[in-house]
């Protein structure tokens, strides 16, 4: 009998890239599997989109909606009361579980913020606890301007982390600076690196013969993902003469109002820059077609730590990397020789794209390589043995 697995995310869409499409799929070639993540009013599950799904059994996945809903009055009592809406929270989640027969062996949740949540999971069925951190929770303190918000924000993210660094059965990072920071902390605790790799099929997804260059970037745009600097980009004359931008997503919101004034203030064609809209996560290797991935994020301490995704996607679609230099992500590029590091700026990122177009062969051989490298299945394999582990 198949022993089970209980995943949770208080933040993230039931269709997560990672928890759900990665992790929780190839987890359930041996585990009985199930997922609490985002949910709506009603009971139906979120995805990455605007659909919204019915609970239930997805690629032997069971997910159910996340019991407590994001409105005014649980906004108001998680900020003001913190204790008693951990404790709604635990009694919601018990129910859920002990209603739908849920007895995990392991608990593995994807949000900082639901540790104390979880350590109560934990007592009362007696299990297994993973932290996957997907990102650098207390950023501020090496930020240079003082909020005094930000700083308290920081301070107990910084207090959640240790506890559950020290306190869990194991940690899962996206980054070795991640890993290595955990490592500071508690050097007794079991702790792995599992990379966002990609699932997706390998392509060599290059348009040539074209009269511009196509720059791609995956997931929706957005002003800590480079949208200022891009649209910059498009006020010079070769970017307006040489390039053009395929999105593969949307903009939104204050995003797109930016957008909308970019567009007017420096005379843009819109046809040079193609927006996909949502594409979902099984379909995205089909639109993964141009001459250059391109990952421009803002310099933040989040981004510092970061290995996103679309890195991972890059390469499986066999696209040369133009990234913003970004600490761990930029010797990752650098060290395999799969693209070009840049600074924010419009000379560079010309100097890069050139570098790239002239030497294209020597790039696209490279990420011929790492798609052997980096798999989904080396990752895969490392999250097993750690679960194997923990269950002996």
């Amino acid at each position: 009998m198949k022993q089970t697995i209980l995943h949770i995310s208080n933040n993230h869409s039931s269709f997560d890239d990672r928890i759900f499409y990665k992790e929780l799929v190839s987890l359930s070639k041996y585990f009985d599997c199930h997922l609490i993540a985002g949910g709506n009013a009603d009971g139906m599950l979120t995805t990455m989109g605007k659909d919204l799904l019915p609970a239930g059994i997805y690629n032997n996945v069971n997910i159910l909606p996340y019991p407590v809903k994001k409105n005014l009055i649980t906004r108001a009592l998680r900020k003001l009361i913190p204790g008693i809406f951990n404790i709604i929270c635990y009694h919601k989640l018990k129910k859920v579980c002990i209603i739908n027969k849920i007895k995990p062996s392991i608990l593995h949740y994807h949000d900082l913020d639901f540790t104390k949540i979880a350590k109560k999971i934990q007592k009362y069925f007696n299990c297994k606890l993973i932290f996957d951190c997907h990102e650098f929770y207390f950023s501020y303190f090496f930020e240079k301007k003082f909020n005094y918000s930000k700083l308290k924000k920081s301070a107990k993210s910084l207090l959640l982390f240790k506890k559950a660094v020290r306190t869990n059965d194991a940690t899962i990072t996206v980054t070795k600076n991640l890993d290595n920071i955990i490592s500071l902390l508690n050097k007794n605790r079991k702790h792995i690196v599992v990379y966002n790799s990609s699932i997706l099929p390998i392509n060599n997804n290059i348009i040539n013969n074209i009269n511009k260059i196509i720059l791609v970037h995956e997931g929706s745009m957005k002003f800590n993902r480079g949208l200022r600097l891009m649209m910059e980009l498009f006020s010079d004359n070769y970017f307006r003469e040489n390039v053009k931008l395929k999105i593969i997503g949307g903009i939104f919101g204050d995003e797109n109002i930016y957008y909308k004034q970019k567009i007017n203030e420096y005379c843009i064609d819109e046809t040079m820059i193609e927006l996909t809209g949502y594409i979902n996560y099984e379909d995205i290797h089909k639109h993964l077609t141009g001459n250059i991935g391109i990952i421009f994020f803002e310099k933040t301490f989040n981004a510092y730590y970061s290995m996103p995704n679309k890195l991972f996607n890059y390469i499986n679609a066999g696209l040369p990397i133009l990234s913003t230099k970004c600490a761990e992500l930029s010797d990752f590029i650098s060290d395999n020789k799969i693209g070009y590091n840049v600074e924010r700026n419009i000379d560079f990122i010309k100097e890069g794209i050139n570098e790239i177009m002239t030497n294209y062969d020597f790039y696209k051989k490279n990420i011929t390589e790492a798609q052997k490298l980096y798999t989904w299945e080396n990752d895969q394999n490392k999250l097993l043995s750690l679960y194997d582990e923990l269950l002996k």
